[in-house]
């Protein structure tokens, strides 16, 4: 019996209302988000697709977006009127978590991606995350 009490105290600790998950822990719930893109290394994305064993449809970008609550979700990437098709295939480290947001940061996108965005080696640029098709979204 003295097991199960301590069981029920470690319980109640644990799904009280100070044990909260972080942030980072849950996905996502804004239908879009608006802020810059950083890359990747070249082939770092096709080494962290193939780690998760993520299969992308023809036309689907791997990305990795801050919330680890967020890995495996389609989203769509927006830049300069495109839009891309994109599963989150990775996200920031948590102790990076703070800092993405502090600087405005919404996705990392796989440097080729980056190359005909024109950003590789310049720095970020401005794009919008929906978790919706953007036909869909009723504005």
């Amino acid at each position: 019996m003295a097991d199960m009490t301590a069981l029920l105290a470690i319980a109640a600790l644990m799904t009280g209302p100070d044990y909260a998950a972080s942030p980072w822990e849950t996905p996502t719930t804004a239908v879009t988000l608006t802020g810059r893109a950083s890359y990747y290394r070249p082939g770092l994305m096709r080494s962290v697709q193939h780690y998760r064993g993520i299969e992308l449809e023809p036309g689907q970008v791997c990305v990795a977006l801050n919330r680890k609550g967020d890995l495996g979700r389609d989203v769509w990437i927006g830049h300069r009127g495109a839009w891309y098709r994109a599963v989150s295939c990775d996200c920031a480290q948590k102790g990076h978590y703070p800092a993405r947001l502090a600087g405005g940061y919404v996705v990392e996108v796989p440097f080729w991606l980056a190359e005909d965005w024109g950003m590789a080696g310049v720095g970020p640029v401005d794009v919008e995350v929906r978790f919706t098709e953007p036909e869909r979204i009723q504005e």
